[in-house]
């Protein structure tokens, strides 16, 4: 993995942050959490976002997938 245990701490301390900003009185749901790792992830490693989000976002087909790492 391209990601080292310190990189890991500091990305699920912001998603912990996130979560707990966006959850103050109200509920979140699973599909916020998962674009909240998204973005995190987004910011430090191209790979790793690929990689949940191939799995996080159902892609329809080859063109969706494509248009997704063509945003990066």
């Amino acid at each position: 993995s391209d990601l080292t245990d310190e990189t890991l701490r500091k990305i699920i301390s912001g998603i912990e942050q996130d979560i707990q900003k966006k959850c103050i009185n109200t509920e979140i749901t699973s599909g916020e959490v998962g674009d909240i790792v998204l973005k995190r992830l987004k910011r430090v490693s191209k790979a790793a976002y690929i990689r949940f989000a191939a799995v996080y976002r159902v892609f329809e087909d080859i063109e969706d997938f494509k248009q997704e790492i063509n945003k990066l």
